[in-house]
């Protein structure tokens, strides 16, 4: 059954919970909190049992230190095929047409990559970190897709899979998902639907 629920939230109304945050960790230990404790998200359960992303965009800035989540590989949230996986983003991007966009894309869709159970594919290259799912991205036509936009200048991301793109330069984002990327959110999903989605090796 499809659900979702659209929630906007003012920070300075008694009415919400206090999500403001200082770096990353805070804002993900603040939502986590938030998603988990039904006295707070007014739901009175914990939103997590529910599979599927919970992302929140909030209106601090839009790069690195403002935009994450879980990955599906963290030991407690195998993917968002079988429980809830939160994350996050800003709205308030200054650089780049897309890059909004884009991070509301590709924050989300790491939730659905079970990276660990395709590590021996032809997909990436390398070694099996789970950051190694930005390799599922490239530079097209001078444009970011998104499971590699904040990492496209990284050499040890860029170029390192089957779909590295044709070049590094980048002026700009393209919303649309890498074959590569797709092939990964099937496998993650066929390998839940097959239940062969044990714990990753560090856990």
């Amino acid at each position: 059954m499809t659900y979702y629920n659209v929630q906007r939230m003012n920070s300075s109304s008694v009415s919400y919970p206090d999500l403001r945050f200082s770096d990353k960790d805070e804002m993900k230990d603040k939502f986590e909190s938030y998603l988990e404790t039904g006295y707070k998200n007014g739901i009175g359960q914990n939103l997590k049992n529910r599979t599927g992303i919970h992302m929140l965009v909030h209106s601090e800035g839009c790069d690195l230190s403002t935009a994450g989540g879980e990955h599906a590989d963290d030991c407690d949230s195998p993917s968002a095929f079988n429980r809830g996986v939160m994350a996050f983003t800003g709205a308030a991007c200054s650089t780049f047409d897309g890059l909004q966009r884009n991070s509301a894309i590709k924050e989300p869709v790491h939730g659905f990559i079970r990276f660990s159970q395709i590590k021996g594919s032809a997909l990436v290259g390398g070694s099996s970190s789970t950051y190694d799912e930005h390799r599922l991205g490239e530079v097209r036509d001078r444009k970011v897709t998104p499971i590699l936009t904040y990492h496209a200048n990284e050499s040890d991301q860029y170029g390192a899979g089957t779909c590295d793109g044709d070049g590094t330069q980048m002026d700009g984002y393209d919303q649309r998902l890498t074959d590569c990327t797709i092939e990964a959110v099937r496998q993650t999903s066929n390998n839940q639907c097959n239940g062969q989605q044990p714990k990753p090796d560090n856990c």
